[in-house]
């Protein structure tokens, strides 16, 4: 009991310091203007309005934090990867069209804000990787890996990476030799979250036996 009064007390506190988000704000919003504190206080409190604060389901809340923060990244996936082309086609002579790239990269950013899945401009972002590969300077390559982790971690986007190829790329990327241990890590990150709940372990299997 005393413990619960504590968070009670922890989250009462962080109310009085922080404006009460609209019920209209987007995650992103929220993420930028409320603590995890804040999120849990609100959505218990939002969705348990006759309890006690002490007695409110945080562990529901904070569930509820987690979804919230990966549609954050899911939305970020887009304009992070641009940035990382950009800077790797300034730096670097590549063979893609950058600003084509570009243009695709932001249609597909406009288009996932109403829940549109471009298989298209993720086949485009499998080529823009390919071509990092090649690159003797593996850093925009991980940047990219860490930024589609990250999104993987959004159910939404997890059939579409699948069906793109992409899971394809870094299921090929585990089983190289000449690959960095850097890159390594959030490739089998993506190939997690993305097999996850969707039956891709299917088409893992019979891409393994392929490589």
């Amino acid at each position: 009991m005393e413990a619960r009064k504590d968070i009670s007390a922890m989250l009462l506190h962080q109310k009085d310091q922080k404006d009460t988000p609209t019920a209209t704000t987007s995650c992103a919003t929220q993420a930028s203007t409320a603590t995890p504190v804040d999120e849990a206080f609100q959505y218990s409190v939002s969705h348990h309005p006759d309890s006690n604060v002490a007695e409110a389901p945080l562990t529901v809340a904070l569930d509820r934090l987690n979804i919230c923060e990966e549609s954050v990244m899911a939305e970020r996936m887009f304009p992070s990867l641009e940035t990382v082309f950009q800077q790797a086609a300034k730096e670097n002579v590549l063979d893609f069209d950058a600003q084509a790239t570009e243009h695709a990269l932001r249609r597909a950013d406009q288009g996932s804000r109403n829940g549109d899945r471009d298989l298209e401009v993720l086949a485009i972002i499998r080529t823009v990787l390919d071509q990092l590969l090649l690159l003797q300077d593996s850093s925009y390559l991980i940047e990219a890996a860490s930024i589609l982790a990250n999104a993987s971690r959004d159910e939404s986007w997890r059939l579409p990476f699948g069906q793109s190829g992409l899971l394809e790329l870094f299921l090929r990327l585990q089983a190289s030799t000449a690959v960095e241990e850097d890159v390594l890590i959030p490739s089998l990150k993506f190939i997690g979250n993305t097999c996850a709940d969707t039956g891709l372990y299917d088409k893992v299997d019979l891409i393994a036996r392929k490589i």
